[in-house]
């Protein structure tokens, strides 16, 4: 076979192969040889049918399966002598694929291929890594969120709801006559700036306030222009809301006995306990901006290109998890998917090239460098993991090779091993202030 490259794109390939006369004749050959030896026809002993008579019976199905094979053969042969590496399935476009015994065969494929650059200089990078202070008023809020976790809702019996209850009730938009929205139960926590489903309500949600459970409310809602539901955006209905229930917080009292429930003596120590948390998160935090950082500096260095299909790839898997998460939350209806799903694809394409040129970099590094996620690496990962669900290693390692997703885990450790690689290799000023507008120089 022979082979000829063509860049047509910063990470797009055309492949032409070539498949001599004397290949394919023989391919047949050896296509029509087996398929003797492993067929028996009516008259004829096993391994003794007539050519003729193959030919007539399996003629097409046999043409159809040499060139099949000599297009997989073509294909990974030429990938190997060029040396791509392909991240994309061959595109055939709309060229017909003809084989035809007695003269050469060529076709051609388009390939997405990894980017090829060089890694840039890590002189002059100068990073400031920025820790956030824990205080005494964090921890408060802290507490306070905590207390809320731990409230209880208590139905109102009597009066109406009050700002801060929770309303619960069944939900409609009118357009003039027509029901342009519904939902059988919805929730809303009285509050001048809460919305429902999506829409802002004029004059906020004090109009709920006084109502009771069996009252309708009734108020108009202006729906924004990024709506989920496109036929929607931009109008202004009337909400009628048949108010079912109305449920108000109980919180409980901060004392020792609350400490108690977290497993802890008394108050001080949960706040001691929250503390450590909170400055083991700041680490975290600095630790992994710190890393964005240094990454963000070497990107402006250096071109990287992002393949199409890489990118398409990426896009609709993020894409499809949003929209089945708003669906599952009751923010979006299952209308308009398609327009919703373009909009998203749009919406998250810079986050995206962004962290697909932050993965190729540190692969490269990754290989110069010899850094690798070794089967150590990978186990511990599994334990911490076993350890934050409270389940143990053996369960964590089994569901994760049901959903085949070992690989992923090996990636992430890869990607931490590099990262903190990448933060040895520039100079890094602590700031225990933890200044917002700490960045990268150089």
């Amino acid at each position: 076979m022979q082979s000829r490259i063509e860049e047509i794109g910063p990470c797009r390939r055309k492949l032409t192969v070539t498949v001599s006369a004397d290949q394919i004749k023989n391919a047949i050959e050896k296509s029509y040889g087996e398929l003797r030896r492993n067929i028996t026809l009516p008259g004829f002993r096993r391994g003794k049918a007539p050519r003729s008579v193959l030919e007539r019976r399996f003629g097409d199905h046999v043409m159809d399966d040499v060139k099949r094979d000599l297009i997989v053969e073509g294909i990974e042969e030429t990938i190997r002598e060029h040396k791509l590496e392909v991240v994309s399935d061959p595109d055939f476009g709309d060229r017909p694929v003809e084989l035809e015994p007695g003269t050469d065969f060529e076709f051609t494929v388009e390939v997405d291929v990894k980017p090829d650059f060089e890694i840039p200089s890590f002189e002059g990078i100068k990073v400031t890594r920025s820790v956030e202070a824990v205080t005494e008023a964090r921890i408060d809020e802290v507490m306070e969120r905590l207390r809320q976790e731990n409230a209880s809702w208590i139905p109102v019996e009597d009066g109406g709801a009050q700002n801060g209850d929770l309303v619960i009730g069944g939900l409609r938009f009118m357009d003039g006559d027509n029901e342009a929205f519904k939902r059988e139960q919805a929730h809303l926590r009285v509050g001048d700036d809460e919305k429902i489903a999506g829409a802002p309500i004029s004059g906020g949600s004090a109009c709920f306030v006084g109502k009771a459970s069996g009252e309708q409310v009734e108020a108009e809602v202006t729906i924004p222009g990024d709506h989920p539901i496109s036929a929607l955006r931009g109008k202004t209905l009337a909400m009628h809301f048949d108010l079912q229930e109305v449920k108000r917080m109980e919180l409980p009292e901060i004392d020792d006995d609350f400490a108690g429930g977290y497993g802890l003596d008394d108050l001080a120590a949960l706040r001691g306990k929250i503390r450590e948390d909170l400055e083991e998160n700041a680490r975290l935090e600095a630790q992994h901006g710190t890393e964005e950082k240094v990454l963000d500096a070497l990107l402006q260095r250096v071109e990287i290109p992002v393949p199409d299909t890489t990118l398409n790839r990426t896009l609709d898997a993020q894409a499809r998890d949003q929209l089945i998460r708003r669906v599952m939350s009751g923010q979006m209806g299952t209308e308009d998917m398609g327009a919703a799903m373009a909009a998203l694809r749009e919406e998250l394409r810079g986050e995206a090239e962004h962290s697909i040129r932050a993965w190729y970099l540190m692969q490269k590094i990754a290989k110069r460098e010899k850094i690798f996620a070794t089967e150590d690496d990978v186990q511990r990962r599994i334990e911490e993991m076993a350890m934050s669900r409270g389940t143990t290693p053996t369960k964590v390692r089994e569901e994760l090779a049901e959903k085949d997703a070992l690989d992923q885990v090996r990636t992430a450790v890869l990607e931490q091993k590099v990262r903190i690689w990448l933060t040895e290799q520039v100079e890094i000023v602590e700031d225990s202030v933890g200044s917002a507008d700490a960045g990268a120089e150089g």
